[in-house]
């Protein structure tokens, strides 16, 4: 079985500015935490975890089903601030508000997947951009961020892990509506 979770997607050309921009504002401030890939620079929405192939395409199945179809749209977020989740040593970039339109997309995917989900979930959906993993502090951030992100599409995507790392891929996208 695969371990799977439903993120906005990021755009390429965003993904490599924020790697420039953490390469630019960070990296000399980061002491022995581990740079996650630009490639896997995403927006979490929902973590479902592990997922036989039957559950995978039911998944597949019910999200399609309920999801809006017809014209397709694009939401704005501004990435805006650091931050540090302690237990799991993750620093993220954060937005400076969580849009309705967000808020809204989250809990539907949540509703619809609530069956398929491992474990417990978050209380308070709380959206980021993870930078590096393994960080014990926050560092000292002078410099005003303000990074406006287009967001057209999320996708369900799989985790697999390798001796090189983790990797994510997108298997199954639909775009904003």
């Amino acid at each position: 079985m695969s371990r799977y979770f439903i993120a906005l997607d990021i755009s390429t050309q965003s993904k490599q500015a924020i790697a420039q921009w953490r390469s630019e504002h960070l990296n000399e401030k980061i002491n022995n935490a581990k740079a996650i890939p630009w490639a896997n620079f995403h927006i979490t929405l929902v973590f479902i975890g592990q997922l036989s192939s039957d559950s995978y395409n039911e998944l597949i199945a019910a999200l399609s089903k309920a999801l809006p179809h017809g014209q397709h749209s694009q939401h704005e977020l501004l990435l805006s601030h650091i931050g540090l989740f302690s237990k799991p040593k993750v620093l993220y970039i954060g937005l400076s508000d969580t849009p309705d339109w967000l808020s809204s997309l989250q809990q539907h995917i949540h509703d619809i997947s609530q069956r398929f989900l491992e474990g417990p979930q978050h209380t308070k959906y709380l959206p980021h951009l993870s930078i590096y993993r393994k960080a014990t502090s926050q560092p000292e951030f002078h410099t005003k961020l303000s990074m406006p992100l287009t967001i057209k599409s999320f996708s369900l995507y799989q985790s697999i892990s390798s001796h090189s790392g983790v990797k994510y891929f997108p298997k199954k996208t639909w775009l904003m509506s």
